[in-house]
């Protein structure tokens, strides 16, 4: 199974909480593709944690962003890159309905994808993202125990 994780699903990988198993068997079972907006996105959240939210220490924020990138440098998914056809995509995703930028980049870049690639589904703990995503391919709910 392909899936695109969005950052919502990839950061139940390193943060744990609920969603994290049912992120861990995708994990386990098939292959995992992410934007290259994620790993900032991602940063970002981790960042967050420590100077906003004050859930982390810094050594923390360290430790997460450096199992992240190792985790991308390995191969553990593959990193897909927004290039022009996708911020092309984006605006029509936005021209349809309110995204955040880096959503709707994340999402068109899922779409991009979907072209060359059998069987792609996008997952995201986000709703609306998800809505969003469900016109273009299919989309699995991690929140939905069925």
């Amino acid at each position: 199974m392909n899936c695109f994780l969005d950052t919502s699903a990839l950061l139940k990988r390193y943060i744990p909480e609920d969603g994290t198993g049912f992120i861990d068997d995708l994990f386990a079972k098939g292959i995992i593709h992410i934007s290259s907006l994620t790993l900032t996105e991602a940063v970002s959240v981790f960042r967050r944690l420590v100077e906003v939210k004050g859930l982390i220490k810094e050594e923390d924020f360290l430790a997460l962003k450096a199992r992240l990138l190792a985790d991308a440098a390995e191969g553990v998914f593959e990193v897909v890159t927004v290039a022009m056809p996708a911020i092309i995509t984006s605006i029509d995703l936005i021209s349809l309905r309110y995204l955040t930028p880096v959503d709707a980049l994340i999402l068109a870049a899922a779409v991009e994808l979907k072209r060359s690639v059998n069987s792609l589904c996008f997952v995201s703990f986000d709703l609306k993202l998800r809505e969003v995503a469900g016109l273009y391919l299919p989309v699995l709910n991690p929140s939905d125990p069925g």
